[in-house]
């Protein structure tokens, strides 16, 4: 049987409180760094979560591949090339790896990345939502 989950992430956008990073932004290495911390952490936390209420399964391999669909949900109506969010993802990613989720997120694992428009997140957040899907 095919493995399929999906992790959602409601990520918060403004001066007092950036959580997003974008490929197109000149932000100071400090500021990132922190940022990617906090999106390292919760990719990890979602991942232990769902992996402790699921039955166990052996993490996503060579041998056992995957890839991966992220959906950008934004706030507004605003324009959003959603692959410009991809500093955001890695981090995420990171963090699952972190939790065992894959035993890496190399090429040999996830096998693909797809990014895609959502449409609307119907909040104040951006929503990024990753799909992961065993092949």
């Amino acid at each position: 049987m095919t493995e399929r989950m999906i992790f959602t992430f409601e990520l918060m956008h403004t001066k007092e409180q950036p959580q997003l990073l974008n490929s197109n932004d000149n932000m100071n290495w400090h500021k990132a760094a922190k940022i990617k911390k906090i999106l390292r952490n919760l990719g990890a936390r979602e991942a232990w979560v769902y992996l402790a209420n699921h039955e166990p399964t052996e993490p996503f391999s060579p041998s056992k591949r995957v890839n991966v669909l992220v959906r950008v949900y934004s706030p507004t109506k605003r324009r959003l090339d959603p692959l410009n969010l991809w500093p955001t993802v890695k981090p995420l990613e990171d963090g699952m790896t972190d939790a065992g989720l894959w035993i890496d997120d190399n090429h040999n694992v996830i096998e693909h990345h797809d990014f895609s428009y959502g449409g609307l997140s119907g909040t104040k957040a951006f929503k990024i939502e990753i799909e992961v899907v065993e092949v």
